[in-house]
Order: C-alpha cells, then sequence, then structure tokens
C-alpha cells in the first residue's frame, strides 16, 4: 500500500525538495496537485517526472474539486496526508483547511500563530505533527533542553541569552527552531527573549560568519551564548545545516508517523512534535 502525499507549497525549494524525497519513497506516491502562491506564474511543474498541477488560493473551484470531491471519493487516494512547505502568511488558513476535512498532515512551515493551529486540530478528527525543525539531530537537542527545562526550573536563572541566527536571503521570518528554544530558557530562568537573536540575511556577512558559498543559498546556522553575570561562566552551542537533506529524511518520519497514528481509533484531533516522532 502507497501513502498518498500532497506537497503544498511547490514550487518553493523546501518544497521541492520534499516531493523528490516522497517520490523516490517506495512507500509513498504523490499526489499530482499542490496548493501555491497566488503570486506563482505558473500552472504547472514536474517533480521527479510528475506533473503536479499548481493550484492558487483565488482557484476556489479546484480548491472545492480536490478536497471535498476527489479526496473523499476517490478511495484509491487512501491512506492520504498533507505536507505544508508553504509560508507564514497562508499556513494558518491552510491548516484550517486541512483540519475541517479531517485530513491527516506535518506542517514544516515556520511561523503562524502556532496556538491557532493546535486549536483548529484539537476541534477536527486530523492528526498532525508541527515542527518548525524536522532535523533529527536537531529534535534531539531540542529534547535534552526540554527536558532540563522541566526537571530543573529555574535553576539557571542568573544567566542571560544571546544568539545569531543565518538563513538564506529569501527566508521571510525568524528562525522558528531558535525561537522554539526561547520558553525552554525561560523556563530554566534564563532571560531570553526574541530581541536576543541577532539575523543574518546579507551573503556577505554570511560568508565572514563561515557559511560555504555554496550553501548560501540554503542553509541554517544557528549559534547560542548563555552567559552568567560578568560572564563567570558561558555554556555555547550551535547547530549548522548546509542544504536540506536532513529535513527531507525528517518529515518522512513524520508522514510515517502520522499514518501509524491513523490505525488508531483514538487517535483523533491529536497534535504532535518532531520529539514524539523520534521517540520510541
Amino acid at each position: 500500500m502507497f501513502i498518498y502525499v500532497m506537497v503544498n507549497g511547490l514550487p518553493g525549494k523546501i518544497a521541492t525538495e520534499a516531493a523528490k524525497a516522497i517520490a523516490k519513497d517506495e512507500r509513498m506516491e504523490l499526489v499530482k496537485y499542490s496548493l501555491t502562491g497566488e503570486g506563482i506564474m505558473e500552472d504547472k511543474i514536474y517533480v521527479e517526472g510528475v506533473e503536479i498541477t499548481l493550484i492558487k488560493p483565488s482557484e476556489r473551484e479546484k480548491y472545492r474539486f480536490i478536497f471535498e470531491d476527489a479526496f473523499q471519493e476517490m478511495a484509491e487516494w487512501k491512506p492520504f496526508a498533507i505536507v505544508d512547505l508553504t509560508v507564514p502568511s497562508a499556513v494558518n488558513d491552510n491548516v484550517k483547511l486541512y483540519a475541517s476535512h479531517g485530513f491527516n498532515f506535518v506542517v514544516g512551515t515556520t511561523g503562524g500563530d502556532q496556538e491557532e493551529m493546535e486549536l483548529d486540530i484539537r476541534r477536527s478528527s486530523s492528526i498532525a505533527v508541527i515542527a518548525p525543525n524536522m532535523s533529527i539531530p536537531i529534535v534531539i537537542i531540542q529534547a535534552m533542553w526540554k527536558y532540563a527545562a522541566k526537571k530543573f526550573p529555574g535553576s539557571l536563572c542568573e544567566f542571560s541569552f544571546e544568539g545569531w541566527e543565518s538563513h538564506q536571503k529569501g527566508k521571510k521570518d525568524r528562525s522558528g527552531t531558535m525561537r522554539s528554544f526561547l520558553p525552554l530558557f525561560r523556563q530554566l530562568g534564563i532571560d531570553a527573549g526574541p530581541e536576543n537573536i541577532d539575523i543574518i540575511r546579507e551573503p556577505e556577512d554570511q560568508v565572514a560568519a563561515g557559511v560555504p558559498e555554496e550553501f548560501l543559498g540554503a542553509h541554517g546556522w544557528h549559534d547560542y551564548d548563555l552567559s552568567s553575570g560578568a560572564n563567570q561562566m558561558n555554556i555555547y552551542f550551535g547547530h549548522n545545516i548546509n542544504g536540506r537533506a536532513t529535513y527531507t529524511r525528517g518529515m518522512i518520519e513524520a508522514i510515517l508517523f502520522i499514518y501509524r497514528k491513523s490505525l488508531e481509533s483514538t487517535e483523533k484531533g491529536r497534535v504532535y512534535t518532531m520529539i514524539d516522532v523520534i521517540s520510541k
């Protein structure tokens, strides 16, 4: 049996990488439709030989056909899952659409109102993974800090946080990965807010920071510096990703996870994280 997967956000670069990975995975089949932005000029694209029709928000009749007719009535397209890799301004409306039809989905889009997304999902029969970063090694680092925050609240109250993140120039929002650490730091007592994050988007600054030139168009570099008092102690860590392959591996695992959960009759209206996905 195939899991039929619709990748929304094509022809964006990360969505294209995700679609390629799905098309090559013998357990999955790429659905020949993708929700895209209003300003996209193409009507169709090809991914690994698969012709994909791009559907703009204004094309409401195509929305109706895809979501109300095809996936509800065409049993050969089941089991079915969606991967959302769109943009922050679109992701909340997309989640409302998916949840209203009870579809299972993975959100890899950063930004948007996550609390609103979670509320929409819990009111529905959908199963979803919301993951600002799907790189499994980084998820393990997040899990370590989550454990520390739960077990040792307030224990680092003398520390403050400064950090910087660098992504390709076209990234529109602040790093969702780095922002996901902030509540954990605050739970530990660390003074940490988004104003403490420096954003690097200019290529010359990125090269100066050490980003290889061949990866200026696809990278995610993050540095975290926790300091105590007058720098009496520093805790310093980082994670640097060049390219996008690590994200697609995690995305495949997330799709398989929600498929397994869909086989459990009690798993409805549930929101999961990548930590849940990789937990055994």
